[in-house]
């Protein structure tokens, strides 16, 4: 149980983290260049994959990362 609700914690960060993405600007077919520290993202249930993943979902598959 206690591994269902994790995942569910990195899902909803990763939703936050493109929601917060398409709020800066971010959108499909963009270019982007990103470096960061994932300590420095300050949520401890997010990791580098999840990062990944919410920047492609929301450039799209016309986007470059």
């Amino acid at each position: 149980m206690k591994n269902d609700l994790k995942g569910d914690l990195r899902l909803n960060c990763k939703e936050k983290l493109a929601t917060d993405l398409k709020a800066l600007g971010l959108e499909q077919g963009d270019v982007v260049l990103m470096h960061t520290s994932i300590k420095g993202l300050n949520t401890p249930d997010i990791n580098a994959k999840d990062i990944i993943e919410a920047l492609l979902e929301t450039i799209g598959e016309q986007g470059t990362l």
